[in-house]
């Protein structure tokens, strides 16, 4: 009983010696501190590690809802800021004390809400003064775990022509970016979740669940322009589409319809892709009954009655 009162007296005196720390008044921190690191995770357990030979998605229902928008990874990586030489003692200190607040907020859940809005106010007071790309992409990271993705992705985009060679801060920026784009597609404004997207598989393509996401944007976006007769927008989407996922049945459907319309009048084309569906569903009436008509609409009685099925 002993052992566990000291064990819990530790763990109390630890929680108020981190509070202490976020709360001292930074001109009354040493300035001494690791430099090496800018931005940290959140303390949550990442679904993947954005690396090939790794792979944590424990299971396909995680999978799923990554697919889906849903339950995408925190924050998991760091930054390195310049050597302490290539600053002057008062920003190296601002940035520090930035550093320190913003990883509390960003590591300690239970205390994100209070700590959160300190840190930003220091951050914005930083900005003012120091035009440096550490301190947007440190305030990228802190406004993602409040969860304002749109305002994060607005500081990443102005660390990016400083930072945007740096790994980590691709897969973090990429990061909020899906959530954006999750958010518009949840929206119906599916040509702003394919920008949002499109940005991503530009920024990290290795990206969990981008090829999905932009396989259900594009689909779903491609079904209003075909009801709209947006044709050209149309063939954009659907090549686009195709170069991400082949062999799915609804993209090459969706190929078929378009080049079989009167507007394109493409019926080889509209074959190929109405005879790749049959190969992934044998039975689709839909199919069957478009490939009917083109054959038919060809003079080839003998390949139209085979697509009838008795």
């Amino acid at each position: 009983m002993k052992g566990k009162n000291i064990t819990t007296l530790i763990a109390i005196l630890a929680g108020i010696g981190v509070c202490a720390w976020v709360f001292w008044p930074e001109s009354d921190k040493p300035r001494e501190q690791n430099s090496t690191v800018l931005a940290k995770t959140s303390g949550q357990e990442p679904l993947d590690s954005f690396s090939p030979e790794k792979n944590l998605v424990k299971d396909q229902e995680s999978k799923q809802a990554i697919d889906r928008g849903e339950n995408l990874p925190a924050l998991d990586k760091k930054y390195t800021m310049k050597k302490k030489e290539e600053h002057s003692d008062d920003e190296f200190a601002t940035i520090t004390a930035i550093q320190n607040a913003a990883d509390s907020a960003i590591s300690m859940p239970a205390i994100r809400a209070e700590v959160a809005p300190r840190a930003e106010k220091m951050i914005l007071n930083a900005l003012k003064k120091y035009n440096n790309p550490f301190l947007h992409a440190v305030y990228a990271d802190l406004l993602f775990n409040t969860a304002r993705e749109k305002e994060a992705v607005k500081q990443y985009a102005l660390a990016y022509p400083q930072l945007g060679r740096i790994p980590e801060f691709r897969v973090n920026y990429s990061k909020a970016i899906m959530k954006v784009g999750a958010v518009n597609f949840s929206n119906g404004d599916f040509i702003g979740a394919i920008a949002n997207y499109e940005t991503v598989l530009k920024l990290n393509p290795q990206t969990l669940g981008i090829d999905s996401s932009l396989y259900k944007s594009y689909t779903s976006q491609i079904f209003l322009d075909l009801e709209l007769m947006n044709l050209e927008s149309t063939e954009r989407y659907i090549k686009n589409c195709l170069n991400i996922e082949k062999d799915k049945f609804l993209i090459n459907f969706y190929a078929g319809a378009y080049y079989a319309k009167e507007a394109i009048n493409q019926p080889k084309k509209a074959i190929i892709y109405f005879e790749k569906c049959k190969e992934i569903a044998p039975m689709h009436a839909n199919t069957r009954q478009m490939l009917y008509n083109l054959y038919l609409a060809q003079g080839d009685t003998v390949l139209a009655k085979r697509q009838l099925v008795k």
